[in-house]
């Protein structure tokens, strides 16, 4: 089980999270401010911390600095949540990632995915044959996948899509059926007057992320 530190009031501003973490068998730590939630990684260990970098008194970024500069502290996973001024500093601070306010949920919940198994992750190019719907629209379409990894994965079709376009992409993984949203985020040319598409998970389901990376990890064996 992983185990997650959240400032209280970036809990309370996501959604559906409590059906995130129990689906990824993730035990949440709230905390009330930055001091709490260095006290309550000394004694739980845990993998991740989501903070608010302007909490007063010592705020993330202070937290991010004494955690850096503590050898026996140093290894934790920090998300920052900042304000745009304070971005640069949170960054140069050390933290892992920075998630811009206001919240964007499935935005955080892919940051926390991708963290949480960053060690491990890889990319595998293997075909897959994907079903595609565009979100707001009701036609389906089929692609071919290239290549996966637990972050997203490269589609091929004949359809022109553009960037940003949001879909719900299903596909089988070791007899697994996975349906995630996606964004297209990268747009290339291919042959035979086709289209390739990179397309980023949003909102992972853990356990789903998990299956990918086990296939990924099983199949690079190969």
């Amino acid at each position: 089980m992983k185990k997650i530190i959240i400032e209280k009031s970036i809990l309370d501003a996501t959604d559906s999270h409590s059906a995130f973490f129990s689906r990824g068998n993730i035990q949440v730590y709230p905390a009330y401010s930055a001091e709490e939630a260095l006290h309550i990684y000394e004694v739980t260990g845990s993998d991740m911390i989501i903070v608010d970098a302007g909490l007063p008194v010592m705020g993330g970024i202070k937290l991010c600095l004494r955690i850096r500069q503590t050898a026996n502290l140093k290894n934790v996973s920090l998300i920052l949540v900042c304000a745009e001024a304070e971005m640069f500093s949170a960054r140069k601070a050390g933290a892992n990632a920075v998630v811009p306010k206001p919240i964007d949920s499935p935005r955080l919940f892919s940051v926390i995915a991708e963290l949480l198994m960053v060690s491990r992750r890889k990319d595998l190019r293997v075909p897959l044959s994907v079903s595609v719907r565009s979100l707001g629209e009701s036609a389906v379409f089929s692609a071919e996948s290239r290549n996966i990894s637990i972050s997203g994965m490269l589609l091929e079709t004949d359809l022109t899509l553009a960037l940003n376009d949001r879909l719900a992409c299903t596909f089988n993984v070791a007899h697994n059926k996975i349906t995630a949203e996606c964004m297209v985020v990268r747009i290339q040319e291919s042959t035979a007057n086709k289209q390739q598409y990179g397309v980023q998970f949003l909102n992972p389901d853990i356990k789903s992320m998990i299956i990918i990376e086990q296939f990924v990890k099983a199949q690079s064996r190969k």
